[in-house]
């Protein structure tokens, strides 16, 4: 087994620092299947490595990331719709954008410019600049990730290539496993990678305790969670004026959540992240800001709005 990774990862390196277009390796369905599984594991290790750079950069240095578009989707919709989407329909669709024309044969503006002006320059210039054309797909690749995200500092551009980190990772895997094995287990070595990648979030990190604060008269737990999963919220409070008596709330946005504290919306970023909520207390009453307070640290667009 170890030969077999060795051997796997010395001809990802060698193929990706001299990328052509030749035909396919004819191997077996097993064959195949084992380099898809070898390659999944090699895709696990290394962007492990990544992300890990990527959190120490984002949460200790500069925080400069906010929920993207996608994150605010996946937040409210079932998991069924969740693994639809990031198994099936995003590995198909990005792998006919970015990796189907990397052979000249399926490259068909190319071959039509070819064929329209009855020249081959432009298959020889393909073949020449080959290496230009692979790099550039894998960093394409790797760009159009960042729209997970609102660019809401120019640090996000500056570290813009540690956020994309384990997308490129994935990409040169992808692109790798496309010419030796074919379009097909690019596509299946995409599904897996999502789905795998997903399911294990939505497992074992789906919840992060963001608040857990005890003092002699309350104690204040609020969990942040990355997917809503579309199930039931649950809502039970009794606010007056500015004091709560209770406060229980589950798998509900942000957003509903200031709502019932009447607080304002606009001082907030990320309005549809799902959240739990309990308050206990020893006291009669506790004052609306010490749940506000800890809103704000976490979800305010100006950290100068935390008082």
């Amino acid at each position: 087994m170890v030969h077999s990774f060795l051997k796997i990862s010395k001809e990802l390196f060698v193929f990706t620092k001299k990328p052509v277009d030749e035909p396919k390796s004819n191997n077996s369905f097993a064959q195949n299947f084992k380099t898809l599984i070898l390659l999944l594991i090699i895709s696990f290790v290394l962007v492990f490595f990544a992300t890990i750079l990527f959190l120490v950069i984002n949460t200790y240095l500069f925080d400069f990331l906010s929920q993207g578009k996608f994150d605010e989707v996946f937040a409210n919709i079932s998991l069924t719709s969740i693994l639809f989407l990031v198994s099936i329909i995003a590995p198909v669709v990005e792998e006919i954008i970015f990796r189907l024309a990397l052979r000249y044969k399926h490259n068909y503006i190319f071959r039509g410019v070819d064929f329209i002006f009855k020249t081959k320059k432009v298959s020889f210039f393909w073949t020449k600049n080959y290496r230009l054309f692979y790099y550039t797909s894998i960093i394409a690749f790797g760009l159009i990730h960042l729209t997970n995200y609102h660019i809401n500092s120019y640090w996000f551009l500056i570290f813009a290539p540690f956020i994309i980190l384990p997308q490129l990772i994935i990409g040169v895997i992808l692109s790798f496993i496309r010419m030796k094995s074919g379009f097909i287990w690019a596509i299946l070595l995409h599904s897996l990678y999502n789905g795998i990648l997903t399911l294990g979030m939505i497992l074992f990190f789906n919840k992060s305790i963001i608040t857990d604060y005890t003092s002699d008269s309350y104690k204040l737990k609020i969990e942040q969670l990355t997917y809503g999963l579309d199930k039931e919220t649950y809502s039970s409070s009794k606010e007056k004026n500015d004091s709560i008596y209770y406060f229980d709330i589950r798998n509900n946005s942000l957003r509903n959540v200031l709502y019932q504290l009447k607080e304002d919306t606009r001082n907030y970023k990320n309005l549809n992240t799902r959240l739990n909520i309990l308050l206990e207390k020893d006291t009669s009453k506790i004052h609306k800001k010490v749940i506000i307070k800890e809103l704000q640290k976490h979800f305010s667009i100006d950290k100068k709005f935390v008082q």
